[in-house]
């Protein structure tokens, strides 16, 4: 059988080679690779999973966090347009507590409570008086489809079902060859969060033993279960006090470092086979086995979910986001600046293209940063796009980004920046706004020789569109904006960074 880009329905993400093989491991069939556009770069597994086809990506060798991760997300959806859902399974750290007794090999899966989403971005919010951390912001939540797939195995668990340790059991029977490095290690040892590593990095055999959390012997070896919150961020958490501190004020149940870039990208589940326990005496010796355990959940999960013929692809016109920067949660003040950039982009038959002038370090970037997430906190259905223009290379790459979020393929460089300015010209495109930050160079955007082309001559035209622009440049402002400028004086630290 012959397959096509569009019969791929699940993505599964993993950051790290072991746990690539973990879910290569997983993968009932494997098929034949498939041609790619230039500007994705991931490289793909393919397969499938039960009844599922599966696309399987990790990101980049030793390039880990939120933002490796939607760069391959976002790549990767792109170029296979039917997926839809992901899971991101492999390791991460352990909370032990006397609510969730979590040990080394057990499996956690992000659940919604009332108040999140399942993951927390645990490092994004702002430091209050005090030395108090306020946590700010949510993700997406995962779709029905998972989490009633993730109630049906939660209840077999509880009627002595074990499909999980049967899947990964079998897979360590059945293939040798991943024996020595997946198999169960023998000690799990917890220490007290005040009681520090001693000796080597690789174990803990230098540690006093007598330190050890004494806890009661579980029947079996099989790996647990337990559903609740993950908390994601960029910093690998080696510390069981300030471990302690977030999981408490959080209600966490494990830590790792790539779901949080996830969320808003794609709707996903996060399953982590616990390796460790976020202390000082953190190793790799369970990371074999952790990863396998998530794999062989992710396996269970997928056999309860049901597949769905989808003879289309998805809608192209989905609505897109494509903003480089978080929202800066310390940003304050220049209200009347926004009040009026707002009024103008929301004023039936209102200008298209509104430029933000004023002298560098005002705050010009830091308003049109503002303006992009208040503008999809109105209106989700806006598309958002943003380009920095400090050189032709950043305007290029930008465009070519935008392309492939607009799951443009096979599009080549010379002629990006005319097909994406169609794209969005067409009514069919809906609602969107494109920023062009730093745009002080009045050589990328006129010219007097008329065979030249310009940056003007591909910025795209609709009823429906909004062009932002900012500018230390005045002539600049008038040239792309006419008389709708917003000019910001005089810069105002204690205004835009408020603590």
């Amino acid at each position: 059988m012959t397959f096509t880009h569009h019969d791929y329905t699940v993505a599964w993400i993993c950051a790290l080679p072991l746990e690539l093989a973990a879910a290569k491991a997983m993968l009932d069939d494997v098929h034949p690779p498939l041609p790619q556009p230039e500007s994705d770069h991931n490289v793909y597994t393919l397969g499938r999973v039960g009844s599922h086809n599966v696309v399987v990506a990790c990101l980049p060798g030793g390039v880990y966090g939120t933002i490796s991760a939607t760069s391959v997300v976002s790549h990767m959806v792109s170029t296979f347009r039917n997926i839809r859902f992901g899971l991101m399974v492999g390791i991460g750290g352990g909370v032990p507590s006397h609510s969730a007794d979590i040990r080394l090999g057990d499996v956690v899966v992000s659940k919604p409570t009332a108040t999140s989403s399942g993951v927390i971005q645990y490092d994004h919010g702002k430091t209050l008086r005090g030395g108090r951390f306020q946590h700010i912001g949510s993700l997406n939540k995962p779709p029905q489809v998972l989490l009633k797939a993730v109630s049906q195995l939660e209840s077999d668990y509880m009627t002595g079902k074990r499909l999980t340790s049967e899947i990964l059991d079998g897979v360590l029977h059945n293939c040798d060859t991943m024996g020595e490095q997946f198999s169960r290690p023998k000690d799990d040892w917890l220490f007290p969060a005040t009681y520090n590593h001693e000796g080597s990095e690789h174990d803990c055999s230098a540690c006093d033993q007598a330190q050890l959390v004494n806890r009661p012997k579980r029947r079996t070896d099989d790996s647990c279960i337990y559903y609740g919150l993950v908390a994601s961020g960029d910093q690998v958490m080696k510390d069981a006090k300030t471990r302690d501190s977030i999981a408490r004020d959080l209600d966490i149940l494990c830590f790792e470092m790539e779901a949080a870039g996830l969320m808003d990208e794609l709707p996903s589940l996060v399953i982590r086979g616990i390796c460790d326990y976020c202390d000082s005496h953190k190793n790799k010796q369970w990371q074999g086995y952790a990863a396998l355990a998530a794999a062989s959940y992710a396996k269970a999960l997928l056999s309860v979910i049901p597949t769905f013929h989808h003879k289309e692809s998805r809608d192209p016109r989905k609505p897109v986001w494509m903003v480089p920067f978080r929202r800066n949660p310390r940003f304050a003040g220049r209200e009347d600046e926004i009040t009026r950039i707002e009024e103008l982009l929301l004023q039936q038959n209102g200008p298209s293209k509104i430029a933000i002038c004023g002298l560098g370090g005002v705050g010009k970037t830091q308003i049109a940063l503002e303006l992009a997430y208040r503008m999809r906190n109105r209106d989700p259905k806006c598309s958002i796009c943003w380009i920095t223009c400090t050189s032709y290379e950043s305007v290029e790459q930008a465009y070519m980004n935008i392309a492939s979020k607009l799951k443009m393929t096979d599009i080549k460089p010379a002629e990006v920046k005319g097909k994406v300015k169609a794209y969005l010209s067409e009514e069919s495109a809906g609602k969107w706004l494109v920023i062009f930050d730093n745009a002080d160079d009045m050589g990328m955007w006129s010219t007097n020789n008329t065979t030249d082309t310009v940056l003007t001559d591909f910025l795209p035209e609709s009823e429906q569109g909004h062009t932002l622009f900012t500018t230390r440049s005045r002539k600049v402002a008038v040239k792309l904006a006419s008389s709708h400028v917003i000019t910001v004086t005089e810069p105002n630290t204690r205004l835009l960074l408020k603590f």
